[in-house]
């Protein structure tokens, strides 16, 4: 088992809470950052009382560069589903600078 957390964008839509099942019984500890403007932050309810400390969930933009760096403090990888990515915009610029900064330590 992996104590190492993993940040996954876009994690209340339908993909994004699969894959926070997944790595949840991997035994990864999750945070997810999503502003439910698509996705269902009720998709994400049962996981919270079931694993308790190793999820966390936290209302924010891919596109807002602090909730994003906040977000990425402490993970060992970054799963990026947020839908707001499929269009070249400031969130790969983010998320990119965000990695880079998770390398860097």
């Amino acid at each position: 088992m992996s104590a190492g957390w993993h940040l996954v964008t876009g994690g209340s839509g339908f993909i994004g809470a699969a894959l926070v099942r997944e790595l949840l019984q991997a035994g990864h500890r999750v945070r997810v950052l999503d502003d439910h403007s698509r996705g269902r932050p009720a998709r994400l309810t049962a996981l919270l009382d079931a694993v308790g400390a190793r999820l966390e969930v936290v209302r924010g933009d891919v596109r807002d560069a602090p909730a994003v760096l906040e977000a990425t403090r402490g993970v060992e990888g970054v799963w990026h589903l947020d839908r707001k990515s499929t269009r070249l915009n400031s969130s790969h610029l983010v998320i990119s600078y965000a990695v880079f900064c998770l390398k860097k330590k």
